[in-house]
């Protein structure tokens, strides 16, 4: 098997590894959102302090989330767990508050300040074995964003970045055999979303 392989699971072993806690949902509709400054710029902490990105943060993904699901999904500064320069390992602490939350969504925005710094196959155990998994094996459905285009990325963060966005639609593919209730989401650059 291969770096950039998700091992396919029994459906015994799928439900014994994907088994949720018994964790309250008390936020029905509610999602959580767990990444790095792009993340961390739609709270109204980070606007206070930086105003001059209040029209991003007021058009920022969650805003569009909410609007392209018809309100169907609520977002609030307790549930934003975002940290403007975190890597996968930084923002794997505050996978139990996501948890905890009662959020039964969780859109994940990570791996940007990984790129250049930390080898791929590091980046790709972290994201499934200290992000996805313990979220799901929680309770809670990950909503992961691919890593999107962007201008000024070295030859090699480039080449990183293709690999993660392979690895996590991999990784859709192979949810076949997970509960749906924690089954990936896995969104594209355009917004596109699939659920396997």
């Amino acid at each position: 098997m291969g770096i950039l392989d998700v091992p396919a699971l029994s459906r015994a072993a799928a439900d014994a590894r994907y088994a949720p806690l018994t964790v309250s949902r008390s936020r029905a509709n509610a999602m959580a959102w767990l990444g790095d400054s792009r993340v961390d710029m739609m709270s109204d902490n980070f606007i206070a302090s930086a105003p001059t990105i209040t029209a991003f943060a007021a058009n920022g993904i969650a805003t569009w989330v909410n609007f392209l699901t018809y309100q169907c999904l609520d977002f609030d500064d307790s549930l934003n767990f975002g940290k403007s320069g975190d890597k996968i390992a930084d923002a794997a602490a505050r996978v139990p508050n996501v948890i905890a939350s009662g959020a039964p969504f969780c859109t994940i925005v990570l791996s940007t300040n990984d790129l250049a710094v930390t080898p791929i196959a590091t980046i790709l155990d972290q994201y499934l074995n200290l992000i996805i998994l313990p979220l799901q094996r929680g309770g809670v459905q990950p909503w992961i964003y691919l890593e999107y285009p962007r201008i000024g990325l070295s030859a090699l963060a480039l080449g990183v970045k293709n690999q993660i966005n392979y690895f996590l639609r991999r990784l859709g593919n192979s949810q076949g055999s997970v509960p749906q209730a924690v089954r990936a989401v896995i969104i594209d650059a355009n917004g596109y979303m699939e659920n396997f």
